[in-house]
């Protein structure tokens, strides 16, 4: 049983008897005494509860200090403290790529390429985790060759925000011209294991014709860049074509689709 409730009303019963003399003064002193210590316990109770409120409320006004808040919008790429750490005034905390910014690509090449690139060149971008190739222009080129691995840095601007800090990529670089024949890709047919390409005569005849098939490309709205397996075009963007070093020359008709349908001595009408 709580005795701080009933201690009133057992010290009003003990100073009415006492008045009504049904009750000694050593009772009432006595009942006056835990009356008050139960009084006084109660004022310091009520002090303590006032006392915590106030460390609630200093406590809360502190926590809006606790809450760390970047100062641009972007992504958490690198954490630098573990939970629980301590930290101060001025600590890194996180790595964050920004929205705003943007993100360049920054590739490394080969010494012997310094003096054959320039801001502004049109380069061929692949990102791994990026599907599809882009055509972007390079936006500074850094003329310092490293000792070690006889390379410089050129950086491009990307367009768009789909990407993350540390993606892998590759560029190629339009170095000069050559000369040669190329049709598409899919123009090329084998049968039993050699290549060859329809072509049609002056007359509308339909002849198959063997050819070496050299390099491979993609050719888009820029030029060509070559091809490899690790990097297949996306979309309509880029078509596959290829050199023929010999068994036609240029300004040749040939026979670029519906190629099952095709027969040697068919009539174009």
């Amino acid at each position: 049983m709580n005795p701080i409730i009933p201690m009133p009303r057992h010290y009003d019963r003990f100073k009415r008897l006492f008045n009504e003399e049904a009750a000694t003064k050593d009772e009432f002193d006595r009942a006056k005494a835990d009356y008050l210590a139960v009084k006084n316990r109660l004022s310091a109770f009520d002090a303590r509860i006032k006392a915590v409120d106030e460390e609630i409320k200093a406590l809360n006004n502190e926590l809006r200090y606790l809450v760390i808040k970047s100062p641009v919008s972007g992504w958490v790429t690198k954490r630098t403290v573990d939970p629980g750490s301590f930290v101060g005034p001025g600590a890194h905390l996180f790595d964050i790529d920004s929205k705003e910014e943007g993100f360049w690509f920054v590739a490394s090449l080969n010494e012997s390429l310094l003096n054959k690139v320039r801001e502004g060149d049109e380069v061929f971008l692949s990102i791994e985790q990026a599907a599809g190739l882009k055509v972007l222009r390079i936006s500074r080129v850094i003329p310092k060759v490293d000792v070690h691995t006889h390379t410089f840095k050129v950086k491009l601007d990307l367009p768009g925000n789909n990407l993350k800090s540390g993606m892998y990529g590759k560029i190629w670089i339009r170095t000069g011209e050559k000369k040669g024949l190329i049709v598409p890709l899919e123009a090329v047919v084998k049968r039993g294991g050699i290549k060859g390409v329809y072509v049609v005569d002056k007359d509308g005849q339909i002849h198959w014709r063997v050819v070496t098939v050299g390099e491979l490309y993609l050719r888009g709205s820029k030029g060509l860049f070559p091809w490899s397996e690790e990097l297949e075009p996306s979309g309509n963007q880029f078509e596959q074509v290829a050199l023929i070093s010999s068994g036609i020359v240029p300004g040749a008709k040939i026979i670029v689709s519906n190629l099952f349908e095709v027969r040697e001595g068919m009539s174009l009408e």
